[in-house]
């Protein structure tokens, strides 16, 4: 194992990032904190990816609508709440 404690190391990555990726790494680095602080935010980062197959039927409803969107027959969340009388969520 190193002798250079891991912290000093993350330190000396980052002095060699380049300007312009900083931001990025900012993010990255305070999702990381954030998710430290929040056991919920922990678990879903933790947490495996979904590797349950998809049927073939979820398979179709996905092509299909797909091919209705590139027909350009799909409406917005908000149409659909004033066709269906409602005020639209926000």
């Amino acid at each position: 194992m190193s002798a250079v404690p891991v912290r000093e190391n993350v330190k000396r990555l980052v002095d060699l990032i380049p300007e312009d990726e900083l931001r990025t790494v900012e993010r990255m680095l305070r999702g990381l904190v954030a998710a430290s602080a929040n056991p919920f935010l922990a678990a879903l980062a933790n947490a495996p990816e979904d590797d349950e197959p998809v049927s073939e039927e979820e398979e179709e409803a996905v092509r299909l609508s797909e091919e209705e969107e590139a027909r350009g027959e799909l409406i917005s969340d908000a149409d659909l709440w004033r066709e269906l009388g409602h005020a639209p969520r926000r």
